[in-house]
């Protein structure tokens, strides 16, 4: 039994260098309504089963093979996805093919153990576990591209119009819920999402696609090369445009935006020693006055010392100016990593540590500002050093153990350990469990924000905490299923709250909210017949929050966010020969408590034809079910998200 892991089948150069391979901003209005409203009260595939045996080989895993890729994130090393023990879920470069996700986010909708609310035309609210539906309390999921963290030192949370990629670039996109604090460190408090693009050695030739429909709009074009034996390189460039929600009285929203982005990748491959440069520019600007720009450059270095060890360092710098709302803020951000692994006997260890230096500047642009930040301009260290050795104690148990000290200098240290133990019941069949501590480093709006005189910022605020306890399988129930099952406890302190000083104005942020939720995950998938693939996923979450003994929260609890007590999915994948397939999409999100925001049943569909070999066409249609739906807050409106349908057409050459 055979599981299809593609869209329509590619034999273009991308295609065999992939086969050959082996293994101001929306969030500165949001702040503001949040800070205003505080005051006075004070969220698999069997396309081609087809035409020629190699391309079956491009395309087709078995359930087995499905079980054995291989995924980093969980252990900062490579393990099969079927002995990693944590929730972790892979979205693969052919589910994002096959569904035509336009988008990081959109494509985070494929992931069971995601909460993904789009609150207008540019802004989502994307988390694990919890803290979903308003974008300033999604803040405790840490979002990296290739190592490069990308959430905002602002407010903690992602800026998700800001992070395009040509979605035919990247290989996987690996979404970890539960704590990873102890290798990740800041901000991966309830989860991790690790988009991984592919080498240009897997990107070469031509590549373009052109995507059009009554709402939103795309172009890309790629050319990837070879310079000599060992060097190969790609360049890129992208235009989009994204069409306006409604207003909840369905009028038109002034929230469409347009982007324009660039960039290159180089890759020199050595006999111990890889390279790889990257570098990506933009400039967004969405309808209502926000513009947002920035660049950033990364460098990595990974030799092999010898069969059981290597060495990697990473640096990157960061710039993202932006104005809009009557304020301007740029950011710098500069970082620095080395990791050394090294087997030893049953010993695999990890060590490592990294070091990353915050500057940016806050400035008003309009005579009366909804808020300011105070000092105008900071700087921010964060330094940690970590260690995680993980032991095989009989071959089918494996114990790791973990720490991560992490220094900030807005709220010092905190160490953030983790102990997972996982057992490999069977050749087909795996259980763990894991305990863990995470933190979220205070932000500039922790500390910094401030309404005056009825605000006066977050002087001594510290880091937000979880403790969380987590247990899940793995395996292969049957032949053709594939199934995995998590269950988690987690306990939290310190969380955001907004207090009165002295009992009256001005109030202060403060950490008074503690609290606790408790959820089972899980996805399947089955494989119906030899060109017919389903694939479901649900969660469900309860979970109490309350100020703290002799605390209170005049924010009315804004901080925890408002995230469904249930979510699930459907998904079909069908292959009806002759390059042509289908990818049919139901997915259902309970409702939303405060504010009130109602549950909803969406549908998405794509029809994909590879018309022959390079060439490729595609329709797709997003919620289809109806002509618009809310789901989720901004800046206490719940804009409507409109039904769309658009056709894309790709060149490989």
């Amino acid at each position: 039994m055979v599981k299809v892991r593609g869209g329509p089948m590619r034999t273009g150069p991308r295609a065999r260098a992939r086969a050959a391979r082996t293994g101001g901003r929306w969030a500165l209005a949001a702040a503001a309504a949040w800070g205003l409203q505080a005051a006075p009260a004070l969220a698999q595939s069997s396309a081609g089963a087809a035409d020629s045996s190699l391309m079956r080989e491009l395309t087709q895993l078995s359930i087995e093979e499905l079980a054995n890729i291989p995924v980093t994130t969980v252990l900062r090393r490579p393990v099969p996805i079927g002995e990693a023990p944590s929730a972790v879920f892979v979205i693969t470069d052919d589910d994002i093919r096959r569904t035509d996700v336009r988008s990081v986010p959109e494509a985070l909708r494929l992931a069971p153990n995601l909460d993904v609310a789009q609150v207008d035309a540019a802004s989502y609210a994307v988390s694990a576990r919890g803290f979903g539906g308003v974008p300033s309390a999604a803040n405790k999921i840490l979002a990296l591209v290739d190592g490069r963290t990308v959430y905002s030192p602002l407010f903690s949370g992602v800026f998700w119009h800001e992070n395009n990629l040509l979605m035919a670039d990247i290989d996987r996109i690996e979404v970890i819920s539960g704590p990873g604090g102890t290798l990740w460190g800041a901000n991966a408090f309830n989860g991790v999402v690790n988009v991984i693009t592919k080498s240009s050695a897997d990107t070469q030739g031509l590549y373009a696609d052109a995507a059009g429909g009554g709402l939103d709009q795309q172009l890309g074009l790629q050319y990837g090369g070879r310079i000599g034996e060992r060097l190969t390189y790609r360049v890129y460039g992208m235009g989009l445009w994204r069409g306006h929600t409604l207003t909840p009285a369905g009028a038109r929203q002034t929230d469409a935006w347009r982007s324009g982005q660039g960039g290159f990748r180089l890759d020199w491959d050595g006999q111990a020693d890889t390279v790889t440069v990257q570098g990506d520019a933009y400039d967004t600007s969405v309808e209502r006055g926000d513009r947002n720009r920035g660049q950033n450059l990364l460098v990595r270095w990974r030799r092999t010392l010898d069969d059981a060890s290597s060495l990697m360092l990473r640096a990157y710098v960061d710039r993202a100016p932006s104005s809009g709302q009557g304020v301007a803020y740029s950011v710098t951000t500069g970082d620095l990593l080395a990791q050394y692994n090294r087997t030893a006997g049953a010993h695999q260890l990890v060590l490592g540590g990294g070091y990353r230096r915050i500057h940016d500047r806050y400035d008003a642009l309009a005579a009366r500002p909804p808020f300011i930040l105070r000092p105008a301009s900071a700087d921010v260290d964060l330094a940690n050093l970590f260690a995680q050795d993980s032991i095989d104690l009989t071959g089918a148990l494996q114990l790791t153990l973990g720490t991560k000290l992490e220094y900030s200098s807005y709220t010092g240290s905190v160490l953030l350990p983790n102990l997972r133990l996982g057992w490999r019941v069977s050749d087909s069949d795996y259980l763990w469990a894991a305990v863990s501590r995470a933190a979220r480093t205070a932000s500039r709006f922790d500390r910094d924000f401030v309404i005056s005189p009825v605000l006066l910022g977050g002087p001594d605020f510290t880091s937000e905490k979880v403790i969380a306890y987590e247990a899940g399988y793995r395996g292969r129930p049957t032949a053709a299923t594939m199934l995995s099952v998590s269950a988690y406890y987690n306990v939290y302190d310190d969380l955001r709250s907004v207090e009165l000083t002295n009992g009256g104005l001005p109030a202060v942020i403060a950490n008074g909210v503690e609290g606790r939720n408790y959820g089972v995950e899980a996805w399947a998938d089955y494989q119906l017949a030899p060109r017919v693939l389903l694939s479901a996923g649900a969660s469900v979450m309860h979970g109490s929050f309350h100020a703290s003994a002799g605390r209170q929260d005049l924010a009315g609890l804004q901080s925890v966010g408002d995230s469904p007590n249930y979510q699930g999915s459907l998904r079909s994948q069908i292959d009806f020969g002759h390059g042509l397939s289908l990818d049919f999409r139901l997915r259902g999100v309970g409702r939303r408590r405060t504010p009130a925001v109602p549950g909803y049943v969406e549908a998405d569909a794509s029809l994909n034809w590879r018309i022959r070999p390079g060439v490729e066409l595609q329709l797709t249609g997003d919620n289809l079910l109806h002509d618009s739906h809310v789901e989720g807050v901004l800046s206490g409106v719940q804009n409507r998200i409109r039904r769309s349908v658009f056709a894309n057409l790709r060149l490989e050459l």
